[in-house]
């Protein structure tokens, strides 16, 4: 039997991004020969042949040229120009054709729908990712006129989530499965979640007078920063929080200027996404509290909860359904009755230097089955497909 072959396909720097370096990894491990294409360089050594997407076309970059795109425009004219055009024209030129195509974003759906049959082999399919529910957002710079100008494209572009060329897909999370099978009546997506290697670690000894919470992650103020900040003024002298923020440096200035010069609160650096559990591993608590206020937030299961979980920490969480149902399966965490920065403190306060190490301990026994070794089983059965023959 030959060998298998599959594109992953990802409008992003491929090697900065965890998910899609994994479904690599687990597709070579596998036994798949794996070509990508993406913006960057080859994201591992053992990719076959890595397609750059090409730079926008010179014509399309300034703002105004790009405003003048979106009004004048159809949207299958403005994605050819602005989307279409930086596929590179070698991607297939030498006859190699693929049993997978892995795709893992919106931003190229139209173009795989159409480019697909070119690049299949015969027993062939096509496997979409949509890892998060893609609500579109305004650009904050360009206010009410961004509604007009870019909001159908958008909800164009995601209207092929629901193309026939589609045979199987996944998502981070239920919630999400079930919002796009709704939204599409598409099948329901299988769930691969976000979950890093398992960490050979065990936990940190507690402290009871100086027991350590964390936040790890993206300075995004829809994140409940500022009922986290609150909060920490209501919590016993007990704790203390450190925040090790990434994403753009206004974002961390914003919650800087929330925390207010408060002693109880610490910054550090972030650092390499491999090193995160290690990192986190010293403090005791990670603190996820996302008031519900998008549907990505509402159906959060986010990256950092398995990092905390290898980090051997106990969570703290609002209720955010996803990660309810871990903390209830492995009994690692405290959930929040309340969306409010006094119910937050209060779920705090009340957890003793004992309990505190039950949760530590509760993730050390579940960090196993809550790794990437676990995932990987998932995405390749998601992967596979009845309709495709020799396998």
């Amino acid at each position: 039997m030959s060998v298998r072959t599959a594109l992953v396909v990802c409008f992003s720097t491929l090697d900065r991004d965890p998910r899609v370096v994994r479904e690599i990894d687990w597709l070579q491990s596998d036994g798949w020969a794996v070509d990508s294409l993406g913006l960057g360089d080859k994201p591992r050594p053992t990719v076959r042949k890595h397609y750059p997407l090409l730079d926008p076309p010179t014509a399309t970059r300034p703002t105004l040229a790009r405003a003048a795109i979106h009004m004048f425009l159809p949207y299958r004219a403005r994605f050819r120009l602005l989307m279409g055009s930086r596929i590179p024209q070698d991607l297939g030129a030498d006859g190699t054709r693929y049993d997978l195509i892995l795709i893992n974003d919106m931003d190229l759906l139209p173009w795989i729908v159409l480019a697909s049959p070119s690049l299949l082999s015969a027993r062939g399919h096509v496997h979409l990712d949509v890892h998060e529910y893609h609500a579109w957002a305004p650009p904050s710079r360009w206010g009410r006129i961004a509604k007009i100008l870019f909001a159908g494209y958008h909800e164009w572009t995601k209207s092929f989530v629901a193309s026939p060329v589609f045979a199987t897909r996944t998502t981070v999370a239920g919630g999400i499965a079930a919002l796009y099978a709704r939204e599409y009546g598409v099948p329901r997506a299988a769930v691969v979640r976000n979950a890093p290697d398992f960490v050979n670690a065990l936990p940190s000894p507690v402290n009871p007078d100086h027991i350590g919470l964390v936040y790890h992650g993206n300075a995004d103020l829809k994140r409940g920063f500022d009922l986290l900040i609150q909060a920490v003024e209501l919590l016993d002298s007990r704790f203390y929080l450190t925040l090790m923020l990434t994403g753009a440096e206004d974002g961390k200035a914003a919650v800087r200027a929330l925390a207010g010069g408060n002693p109880r609160i610490h910054f550090v650096d972030p650092v390499p996404l491999l090193q995160v559990a290690q990192r986190i591993n010293e403090f005791d608590l990670e603190v996820m509290f996302f008031p519900p206020v998008t549907e990505n937030l509402r159906n959060a299961l986010p990256n950092k909860l398995f990092e905390a979980v290898q980090g051997r920490l106990g969570l703290v969480i609002g209720k955010s359904p996803e990660m309810v149902r871990i903390i209830e399966q492995y009994g690692n965490g405290v959930v929040t009755p309340e969306w409010t920065a006094a119910s937050l403190a209060s779920t705090i306060n009340g957890l003793s230097a004992e309990r505190v190490v039950e949760l530590k301990h509760c993730s050390d026994t579940a960090a196993r089955e809550l790794s990437a070794s676990a995932e990987r089983e998932r995405f390749l059965a998601a992967v596979e497909f009845a309709g495709d023959q020799d396998r």
